[in-house]
Formats: structure tokens, C-alpha cells, sequence
């Protein structure tokens, strides 16, 4: 086949790139232990969160797909916007229902912005390596 050598290189980056993300995981694991206990409420509420939010475009899209306008533009363009948005809107929701704190921060920001009220300073944990943490380097 004529093409297959594009294809063949598309699917070798990717591989790689999966490839290269697992041995960073595993690396920072090593390096800084606990990492994925640490962020595996988010990495779980992001997959079902995108799932759901997958799920619930590919059904807009069901049920936009048979309208049609004369222009082919318009009537790709309404059912990539009801799709985009139904999902958006499922999204917004699954995190609000899962108590997402990234989400709640995000609406926090997001309200104060327009309200013009300065949002409450959210607690913050410093991350700080061995080395940096210690009383012996130059530094400090």
C-alpha cells in the first residue's frame, strides 16, 4: 500500500511517546515515592470524567446528525458545537459531582473574575525535594 509508511510512522511516535511517558512515570515514582498514590483521585476522576464526557458527545451527535441546513459548513459546524458543548457541559458536571478541587478552584477563579470580588487564597503545599530541602546545600 502506498500510504502505509506515513501510517506506520504516525503509530511508531506514538508508541514511543506512550513509551516515553510510562519511563517518566516510573522514574518519578522512583524519584520522589508516593507519586502516584498522591495524584490517583485526580487521574481516576479525570478518566471517568472524560468517559463521560466522550459518551455523552458521541449521543449529542446521534441525536444532531440527521438536521441538515443547505450549507454543508453550517451543518458540520452545528453538530461539532452541540457535540463540543453537550460534553463540556457533562464534564463540568461529572467533576462537580465527583468534588473535584482543581474544578472548584477553577469556578472560584472563574466567579471572582466576573464578580470582581478577589477569590479567598487557596492552601497551598510546598513539593520540595531532598536536596532543596536540606540545611547543608549552598543555597540556604
Amino acid at each position: 500500500m502506498p500510504g502505509a509508511s506515513v501510517l506506520m510512522l504516525a503509530i511508531a511516535y506514538t508508541a514511543v511517546s506512550i513509551l516515553g511517558a510510562l519511563a517518566l512515570a516510573i522514574h518519578f515514582e522512583y524519584r520522589f515515592g508516593g507519586f502516584f498514590a498522591r495524584v490517583a483521585r485526580s487521574w481516576a476522576e479525570s478518566l471517568v470524567c472524560a468517559l463521560c464526557a466522550g459518551v455523552a458527545a458521541y449521543g449529542a451527535l446521534l441525536v444532531v446528525g440527521p438536521i441538515t441546513f443547505a450549507s454543508t459548513t453550517l451543518s458540520i459546524f452545528a453538530r461539532g458545537f452541540a457535540g463540543g458543548v453537550f460534553g463540556i457541559i457533562v464534564s463540568a458536571l461529572v467533576y462537580w459531582i465527583a468534588g473535584n478541587r482543581e474544578f472548584k478552584e477553577t469556578v472560584e477563579s472563574i466567579r471572582s473574575r466576573f464578580e470582581g470580588v478577589k477569590a479567598p487564597p487557596t492552601p497551598s503545599v510546598a513539593v520540595v525535594s531532598a536536596e532543596e530541602s536540606t540545611s547543608t546545600s549552598p543555597q540556604g
